[in-house]
């Protein structure tokens, strides 16, 4: 996986898709196309104005971006991903 998918210690889930977002050069409106949702809900996720995310979003989300749907979970409890805290 492209290490720039890595999400950064303390990032929200809004600050993540957009700059996932942008990295891959889409516009809200493709990744809302390419995860199977309406292209104001990138919009609002991008703002944190999403104040719960149904699962089907989190999948089509998580495949637009290919990352893992662990990423966006955790990011969404505002924890960091498991395997970035965890000592190695």
């Amino acid at each position: 996986m492209d290490t720039f998918k890595t999400p950064q210690p303390s990032e929200s889930l809004s600050s993540y898709v957009s700059r996932i977002r942008k990295k891959l050069n889409l516009t809200q409106f493709q990744l809302a196309d390419a995860a199977g949702i309406h292209g104001r809900s990138i919009w609002k996720i991008e703002r944190g104005l999403t104040v719960k995310i149904n699962r089907r979003t989190l999948q089509g989300l998580a495949i637009a971006l290919g990352v893992p749907q662990e990423y966006l979970d955790a990011l969404i409890k505002g924890e960091e991903p498991a395997f970035l805290t965890s000592s190695a």
